[in-house]
């Protein structure tokens, strides 16, 4: 039982992620009342817009409230989201987004691909767009392509939610993956190749050196340590795939090491992965 029936969600940040983690932190199912503070945040932007839609979905109704006056406290330790861990199922997890994950079975491969120049997925051997060579096999059931930067909410939702296969770069979309179903398979590519600096060193970002060469520089932690959907993915119950990349072409956008402008995977592993799980 918590001590206070209003729930007041105050994070300011506009990553999904973030988002859906703080929701974890302050889940309860006893709440009276939930509002989202409006004062410090823009209720346009889209990031915010899948927060009420995500905590609507969760608690019914949800408002917004422009002053705090509720000293809310941390009711569940999050996971684990920095070291790679192979979960058990989490009985809260499913309870808290029971509400958002489809009744219906998954019928499509879904890939997410970005906007061009911005961790765009390109095949290495051809180097065209990873969505076209695999909308140019012949899978027992169609694949979308969709691009979440240039949907609403509402729309990544529906999209998300009849997916069988779900592919996507690592970012905070992947978030998304509570909107699939629960047979959903899920293949997340990530930058474990050419890991070297974090966050970007000088030489990197002004492009002195190839974005595929070794700078020996710092790194927050000793390891790859971008674990956030790896983990998700095991505490939600569902099959999870990483496929390395080749190589990155272009830049960094900024200083932040998931930022590259091009990522070429090997394609052959993707439908490989494909053909034995549908």
């Amino acid at each position: 039982m918590i001590n206070n029936i209003n729930y007041i969600s105050n994070i300011s940040d506009n990553n999904i992620f973030h988002i859906f983690y703080h929701i974890i932190k302050y889940y309860s199912e006893d709440y009276i009342n939930v509002f989202i503070l409006s004062s410090n945040i823009d209720i346009e932007n889209k990031c915010q817009q899948w927060r009420l839609f995500v905590m609507k979905k969760i608690y019914g109704n949800v408002q917004y409230i422009s002053t705090n006056n509720i000293n809310n406290k941390m009711i569940n330790i999050p996971y684990d989201h920095i070291n790679f861990i192979k979960y058990q199922k989490s009985d809260l997890l499913i309870k808290i987004i029971e509400n958002l994950i489809p009744s219906n079975s998954g019928k499509y491969i879904l890939i997410n691909q970005r906007k061009l120049n911005n961790r765009y997925l390109y095949d290495y051997e051809t180097k065209q767009g990873l969505d076209k060579i695999l909308k140019e096999n012949e899978f027992k059931i169609p694949v979308k392509t969709c691009c979440f930067d240039e949907m609403s909410i509402e729309e990544q939702y529906n999209i998300c939610s009849g997916a069988k296969i779900f592919i996507s770069m690592h970012g905070a979309a992947c978030t998304n993956l509570i909107f699939t179903p629960l047979d959903v398979v899920f293949i997340e590519i990530n930058f474990r190749t050419s890991w070297y600096c974090d966050p970007v060193c000088d030489d990197h970002f002004n492009c002195k050196i190839g974005i595929n060469d070794n700078c020996n520089g710092k790194l927050l932690h000793p390891n790859y340590h971008k674990a956030d959907y790896h983990n998700l993915a095991y505490l939600l119950e569902r099959k999870y795939f990483e496929i390395n990349p080749i190589s990155y072409g272009g830049k960094f956008i900024d200083r932040n090491p998931i930022s590259k402008e091009n990522i070429y995977v090997n394609s052959k592993e993707i439908i490989d992965i494909i053909n034995n799980t549908i």
